[in-house]
Formats: structure tokens, sequence, C-alpha cells
């Protein structure tokens, strides 16, 4: 990804690694973890659109 000018990569819950993590951060690629990417949908189930609507509200979606 680094080679090839990706800068936004999202790695899906349970999916990362501490270093794959790190290698983003020190390459300068902005890298989401930890989140549940269903959330992200055009069109989710409700609980997803309902996790979604409580991290927009506390401030905590990520960009």
């Amino acid at each position: 990804a680094a080679e090839n000018g990706i800068r936004r990569i999202w790695m899906q819950q349970g999916a990362e690694s501490e270093e794959a993590i790190r290698f983003c951060e020190e390459h300068g690629i902005n890298v989401v973890h930890g989140e549940c990417i269903m959330m992200f949908m055009e069109d989710p189930a409700f609980m997803h659109r309902a996790h979604r609507w409580v991290w927009k509200l506390l401030g905590k979606l990520p960009s």
C-alpha cells in the first residue's frame, strides 16, 4: 500500500495487528482499526445505524 501511494486503510475489527498499525503510522498512512465497517454501509441494519449515530453524537466516528 505504501509503495503504491495508498494513504488510507481500513483494518476490520479483529483482523488488525499492532505490527500493521505501527507500519501504517510510520509510513504516513491514515489507518482506521478497531471499528466495525458495517456502520458505514449505505443502508445498514438498524443496529449498525444506531451504532453510527451514537459514535457521531459522541464525536467518536472515525474519519
